[in-house]
């Protein structure tokens, strides 16, 4: 399906955000609940332009992943368990391992472009030609 790290950094970020913008809300006033539309509201507002800032940003670190060949690195042996998820501490667990997981793949991302750089310059330079003297 994808780069497992990118993959798990979103699904923890997903789950983290939809219960703080959407269903801790819910859980507080549940008539009024009743009444809105998901996203709706200021802290649903919130919620979805959190979710659309970060999969632009792990589409993009993806991206980068798949043009330098490091995609999907890391996906053998991988395995995601969870016992469950609800509305209360457990999710500040929850978003710190997703948050975790999207800057560690952020410096990995900075780590291929600077590899990039680097290998880009040695071509260059090697490339370049012989200064004659005379």
């Amino acid at each position: 399906m994808g780069d497992a790290e990118l993959m798990s950094a979103a699904l923890l970020l997903d789950v983290g955000v939809y219960y703080i913008g959407l269903v801790i809300p819910a859980y507080k006033n549940p008539e009024r609940a009743l009444l809105d539309f998901p996203f709706q509201g200021p802290a649903g507002q919130i919620a979805a332009a959190m979710v659309k800032f970060y999969h632009s940003r792990l589409a993009t670190l993806g991206k980068r992943r798949w043009a330098t060949g490091y995609h999907g690195k890391h996906n053998a042996g991988w395995r995601e368990l969870y016992t469950g998820f609800s509305p209360d501490f457990s999710l500040q667990k929850l978003m710190r391992k997703g948050l975790f997981r999207w800057w560690r793949a952020e410096a990995t991302n900075l780590w291929l472009i600077l590899r990039a750089g680097a290998r880009g310059a040695s071509v260059r330079d090697s490339a370049a030609p012989a200064a004659c003297e005379i």
